[in-house]
Order: structure tokens, then C-alpha cells, then sequence
């Protein structure tokens, strides 16, 4: 569905997770057409998580403190507010992927793991917290996983993009040989020749991020 029914973002990304365990449930295990899920989570956008879940990272806000934020607050209550979202976020998560394995469907599904921004807690001494501050690297700096079936273990350091990852699918994926530049600005997430620089934003302002400035 395109709207998930919830008051708090929490308890709607507690429906999506039970909305695909039924998709999953439901489909036939003799099914061997192809299938493709998106789960946007958003409770670690929102920074919430539901009440009375106590994670491991203490001492801890129980929720966000907006009109404490300051340049000169310790961030360690918050940070950890925030790392125990994200707890309870990768808790979700991996429902999702033990449902997966135990059905058999892990070994040959690609899954990819990221976000769409980062969180600021004034690591810059600048007074941003949150994000859509700045293009700093708190903010745009995200995690990418991706399980690849049949692929081999790697780490890559080099810059990346959300832009890489639809050439990344089409040429591994569904061995398309067109030109990247046929449709996107990205690159292949494995190409770690150098960039100049690299396109980031959201719908209504952006950035070039070069290395040496933005």
C-alpha cells in the first residue's frame, strides 16, 4: 500500500513488517516468478520508537529534546536515543530477512539495505543537528548493504551514490549493455576510479560536493 495506516511512525513501520511476513506467507512456495518490495522505514527519521522499549545504548532520552539542542550540549543522550531506534529499527529488519532465509528465497534474492540521508548531532561544532542543514558528511553519509546472492564478501571505501545502485542492477542484475549515461549520472558501485564531484539533494535544493569543497 501506498499509505500504511499508524499514528506514529514506529507502529506504521510495525505494519509494513507484518504487511510483507503476509506477503511472503501468502505466496505460493512452487512461485517462481520474480517479486519486488520496498520498505521505506521511517522511524529512525522520525526518531521515535514505541514506549516502553528500553535498548542497549544508556544513558538515553526517551524522546527528542528539541528545545535542549545547542551548541554546547553533551549529544550522548540523544546519540543513544537514537542508536536505540535504530535498534529497534534493525530488529524489524531482520524479521524481513530471517522470513526470507527460512522460506529459501535469501539465496537467490538481491536485498539493499540504505537510507536517504544522515543525522547531524553537531559533530561539525557548527549547532546543526538533525539533517537538510548542510552537505556536510554527517548529513549525507549513509549506510549501504547489499546482499548479493553468489557474490563475494567485500568492503568498499571509495565514494558511492544512490545514483550507482539502478546501473549496478541493470548491468548485473538484468544485463542491460547500454551506456550508464543512456539514463542515469551514476556510476557501478564497484568502479572506484576517482570523482570530480558528486550530486546530492532532495527535491528542492541541491549540492555538488567536490573533494576538496561543496
Amino acid at each position: 500500500p501506498l499509505k500504511v495506516p499508524g499514528e506514529r511512525a514506529h507502529d506504521r513501520d510495525i505494519q509494513i513488517t507484518q504487511d510483507w511476513l503476509d506477503f511472503t506467507q501468502k505466496r505460493p512456495a512452487s512461485d517462481s516468478q520474480p517479486f519486488f518490495g520496498f520498505l521505506f522505514y521511517d522511524a529512525l527519521h522520525a526518531i521515535s520508537h514505541p514506549q516502553g522499549f528500553k535498548g542497549p545504548f544508556q544513558p538515553s532520552w526517551d524522546k527528542v529534546h528539541y528545545e535542549r539542542l545547542s551548541d554546547d550540549l553533551d549529544p550522548t543522550e540523544f546519540w543513544n536515543f537514537y542508536r536505540n531506534v535504530a535498534y529497534f529499527e534493525d530488529s524489524l529488519v531482520g524479521l524481513i530477512l530471517s522470513d526470507l532465509q527460512t522460506r529459501g528465497l535469501l539465496e537467490n534474492t538481491v536485498v539493499i539495505i540504505t537510507g536517504d540521508h544522515g543525522q547531524e548531532f553537531n559533530e561539525n561544532g557548527k549547532g546543526y543537528w538533525g539533517h537538510n542543514g548542510n552537505y556536510s558528511q554527517a548529513q549525507v553519509g549513509v549506510p549501504l548493504i547489499i546482499h548479493w546472492p553468489g557474490g563475494t564478501p567485500a568492503t568498499f571505501d571509495h565514494w558511492t551514490s544512490h545514483y550507482d545502485i539502478v546501473p549496478t542492477l541493470m548491468r548485473d542484475l538484468f544485463n542491460c549493455r547500454n551506456e550508464i549515461r543512456d539514463y542515469s549520472i551514476g556510476r557501478y558501485l564497484d568502479d572506484s576510479s576517482p570523482r570530480d564531484w558528486m550530486l546530492v539533494g532532495s527535491d528542492d535544493h541541491f549540492g555538488i560536493i567536490e573533494p576538496d569543497r561543496i
